[in-house]
């Protein structure tokens, strides 16, 4: 798969008891994106509005938590994944996958 565009993403490694998150060191990740106002459901079946809609190559470590921010600098946090995605006819893995959004409408 092609990665064209560039990334920022700060790990998430460690929630107060306030939930507040503390991350780590930036690092620039290569992905494909597209910016996507979308309402979707969530896997609680809450609506949640998606901005954006990112794949990373496969391989790629993220978690819900991480900050991730878009080459026009925008940000916002993960709301659907991080999941990995599959080629459909020999299973190998094809890249990873994220939407950034709000959390309800």
């Amino acid at each position: 798969m092609f990665f064209p565009s560039m990334v920022t993403r700060y790990p998430a490694v460690s929630k107060d008891a306030h939930h507040k998150i503390t991350y780590g060191e930036a690092q620039e990740l290569p992905c494909r994106y597209a910016k996507k106002d979308k309402i979707l459901k969530d896997q609680n079946g809450n609506d949640i509005i998606t901005i954006a809609w990112i794949q990373f190559p496969s391989g790629t470590e993220l978690s819900k938590d991480d900050k991730i921010v878009l080459p026009d600098g925008t940000t916002s946090p993960v709301v659907i994944g991080p999941w990995t995605i599959h080629f459909p006819h020999t299973g190998a893995e094809m890249c990873i996958e994220v939407c950034l959004g709000k959390e309800a409408v």
